[in-house]
């Protein structure tokens, strides 16, 4: 009998032996596992990313499953002395702590997500200031946007290194870096460039990449031109598609592996040396869910360097410091989610009453230059509505993350692109995503048309109030002179009181565009700038300040110009 439990006593220990050294293999292997997927990936270690936390949950357990109960005791015991049993309860108290603590993650997830918190979801976005159209468009307010596209100015940047075949068979524009910023007063698209191959990758990657491409995207063109800029003494050596540790991701993983980082985007300093901003996103609700905000990790492209800034601490020179997906997603849970989760949602107990959406599709919305800061602008629709119309006009500001809703009812920005291409069906072309101007005191899209190629045709203006009062020009110059016949029989949506009389210049200055000249006026009598164009007189370009000349006008454009009086 003594044999026999002798014999059960050592395959149990040899048993428990083998489950430990199993045990062991697998802690040691899910480790080095575990630090290779992270620096591979570089997954932030936080409540948000509940995947890793459960991960190191089970290391630990593992971990603490190999610890032995205590040898000495056990050997100098009687064999199955059931006090020794209670040596290993402290481990199994450890597995229920740790599954309590993955319930409770679990639980924090649902307690935390739109369906319990729908109301604070809707609050995310902070204040919305309610103004007017002329609360923006008017002649305090520098306004510039965009005729040239995101795929047109690819186009030109690609094109300019094609040119350069010692370049083309090595760099390529980097797509996804290609940011739209205000650079020494210009708005402009800038791309680093990337290496065509992970051969060339590997073995450039110490050296880095000593050029950018930038296209000058202003408003007063309308074809693209790209620059490549030449910083080999200070080239990008840190970027999205660098290798090892010199990978964007990884710097600012190891910056602080517990940050949750949104998408980089590629900016310029005022000595032109290139850098990334990444936005450090944190969690409202328990740290968990509720994305917002937290803070910029600014990463110097050439050094490495990573600084952290609060939002409003920002350099002045970073353009992008909000994230774009982020505002869109915030205003689109404050329109849906006000009545609660099942609001939206098609069911009998639903409150639908006044909830609204907003076009969250990359090709329905658009940015304009406000002041120097961009802003991204969107239409507010009914949530029962087809798309075709907006409540109002959404703007938010990606540097300072205010937002502010233009109270004006229109057509939307998808509703006014696909009018635009129709009007031209028979030749083929398609518009680019509308800008939203002021034409002479009238909200108008104003949309490139290209052909297939991307090369730049004409140009559509359709009001914003009415998709029947539309024009199509070869140019700027004619497309708004056609649109302005056409509104001439109808009343703006902003005074467009006609003037006429004699008036004293205060200020003039002069912007040409495709080679027409137009000129911007103020007249001492009057608070609004006026427009006119290059042909109206040809005395135009020796008028100066203090002259004095008879003019009539159509809303904001001069019809009439006559010299009165030199000064």
């Amino acid at each position: 009998m003594n044999n026999f439990r002798t014999f059960i006593n050592k395959l149990q220990q040899a048993i428990l032996g083998f489950a430990q050294q199993i045990m062991i293999l697998a802690l040691v292997l899910g480790t080095i596992g575990f630090l290779i997927f992270e620096l591979l990936f570089s997954q932030p270690i936080n409540l948000n990313n509940g995947f890793m936390i459960l991960i190191i949950f089970v290391l630990i357990w593992m971990f603490i499953m190999t610890l032995p109960i205590n040898r000495k005791d056990q050997q100098s015991r009687p064999q199955f002395d059931d006090s020794v049993k209670t040596k290993g309860n402290h481990k199994l108290t450890v597995t229920l702590v740790m599954v309590l603590l993955a319930t409770l993650l679990i639980a924090l997830n649902a307690l935390t997500s739109r369906v319990l918190m729908s109301k604070q979801y809707a609050n995310l976005i902070g204040d919305i200031e309610m103004v007017d159209f002329k609360d923006i468009y008017n002649e305090d307010n520098l306004i510039e946007s965009s005729y040239i596209d995101k795929n047109a100015a690819l186009i030109a940047a690609e094109k300019k290194i094609g040119e350069l075949a010692d370049l083309s068979s090595i760099y390529t524009v980097d797509v996804d870096n290609f940011s739209k910023i205000k650079y020494k007063g210009k708005l402009v698209r800038i791309a680093p460039l990337k290496h065509i191959n992970y051969n060339y990758r590997l073995r450039e990657n110490n050296k880095g990449i000593p050029y950018y491409v930038m296209v000058d995207v202003s408003d007063n063109k309308t074809s693209a031109k790209a620059e490549l800029i030449n910083i080999a003494d200070h080239p990008i050596k840190y970027s999205p598609n660098a290798m090892f540790f010199k990978s964007l991701k990884r710097v600012a993983f190891m910056h602080n592996p517990t940050h949750t980082y949104g998408r980089a985007t590629f900016e310029l300093d005022e000595g032109g040396v290139p850098y990334f901003s990444i936005p450090i996103l944190g969690h409202k609700f328990f740290g968990v869910n509720g994305d917002y905000l937290k803070k910029v990790l600014l990463v110097n492209a050439s050094t490495g360097d990573a600084v952290e800034y609060e939002p409003e601490d920002v350099p002045t020179w970073v353009d992008r410091v909000y994230p774009t997906n982020l505002m869109l997603n915030q205003a689109s849970d404050h329109f849906t989610l006000k009545n609660g989760f099942w609001g939206p949602k098609d069911m009998i107990w639903s409150n639908r009453v006044g909830l609204k959406t907003i076009d969250t599709q990359i090709d329905d919305y658009n940015y304009i230059t406000i002041d120097n800061d961009i802003y991204i602008f969107t239409g507010v629709r009914p949530l029962s509505g087809e798309g075709s119309s907006t409540t109002s006009m959404l703007y938010m500001n990606i540097k300072t993350g205010k937002v502010k809703e233009m109270n004006l009812a229109g057509v939307s920005l998808k509703a006014a692109e696909i009018a635009a291409t129709e009007s031209v069906i028979e030749k083929g072309y398609t518009a680019t995503t509308p800008n939203l101007l002021d034409i002479a005191g009238h909200p108008t899209y104003v949309m490139t048309l290209k052909s297939e190629s991307g090369t730049s045709y004409g140009f559509s203006m359709i009001n914003y109030t009415d998709l029947n009062l539309n024009a199509f020009g070869n140019s700027l110059y004619e497309v708004r002179k056609n649109y302005l016949t056409v509104m001439g029989g109808n009343s703006s949506v902003v005074s467009d009181d006609t003037i006429e009389g004699e008036y004293t210049i205060q200020d003039i200055k002069s912007v040409t565009i495709e080679g027409n000249t137009q000129y911007f006026i103020r007249f001492g009598e009057k608070a609004e700038v006026y427009t006119a164009d290059i042909n109206l007189n040809s005395y135009l370009p020796f008028i100066i300040a203090g002259d004095k000349v008879s003019i009539s006008t159509q809303g904001n454009v001069i019809t009439y110009f006559e010299v009165v009086e030199i000064e």
